[in-house]
C-alpha cells in the first residue's frame, strides 16, 4: 500500500513538474533522500508545493499542500500560517477497485479535517485517485457541485492528471 501511494505521488509530482516546464517557469525541487525520485517539495513563482506534511495546525498528515511563499518565512513557518495555504489535496494511488471506497473514505476524512481546521478560510481542496468507483464518483461530483471540493482527477487518466497539475501551478 505504501509503495502504491508513493508511486502515485511520484506520478503526480511528475505531472506538476511537466506543467511548470511547459509554461517555461523555473522551479526548484527538493527530494526526500539524495538519489531518489521521491519529491518532498517543488517551489516556483512565490509558491511551494509540499508532500506528506503534518502541520501542527491540522494535527494530521496532508498529502499535498500548496503554499503562498511571498513572505520571508520558511516553509515550516508557513505550514503553521493558515493565511499561507492556497490548496490542499489527497492523492490515493491504490488501483484495486475493491479498496477504492476505503481510499475515498480516508481522503474524505482528511479533507473534512482540513475544512474543520480552516473554517471559512478553507483553501482550495482537491482529490486525485487511481481507482474511482461509481458510488464514490457520485460523492465526488456532489462535492464538486457544492464547492466542497474544487478539483478532482482520476490518476489513471493522463489528461485528468495533467489538467489537475496545470490548475494547481496556475493558482
Amino acid at each position: 500500500r505504501n509503495l502504491a501511494g508513493a508511486n502515485a505521488k511520484d506520478q503526480f509530482a511528475d505531472a506538476v513538474l511537466h506543467a511548470l516546464r511547459s509554461k517555461g517557469w523555473n522551479c526548484s525541487v527538493e527530494y526526500a533522500t539524495r538519489g531518489t525520485r521521491r519529491v518532498r517539495s517543488v517551489s516556483w513563482n512565490e509558491r511551494a508545493m509540499v508532500f506528506d506534511r503534518k502541520p501542527r495546525i491540522a494535527g494530521k498528515n496532508i498529502d499535498v499542500i500548496v503554499l503562498q511563499t511571498a513572505s520571508s518565512k520558511s516553509v515550516q513557518e508557513l505550514l503553521e500560517d493558515k493565511n499561507a495555504y492556497v490548496a490542499c489535496g489527497e492523492v490515493k494511488g491504490g488501483i484495486d477497485p475493491a479498496g477504492a471506497d476505503e481510499h475515498w473514505k480516508t481522503a474524505h476524512s482528511a479533507l473534512e479535517r482540513i475544512r474543520m481546521t480552516f473554517g471559512l478560510q478553507t483553501p482550495a481542496l482537491f482529490f486525485a485517485g487511481a481507482a474511482i468507483e461509481t458510488s464514490m464518483a457520485r460523492e465526488i461530483v456532489a462535492q464538486l457541485r457544492s464547492n466542497r471540493l474544487t478539483y478532482a482527477a482520476n490518476l489513471t487518466k493522463p489528461q485528468q492528471a495533467r489538467d489537475l497539475a496545470n490548475w494547481l501551478v496556475s493558482l
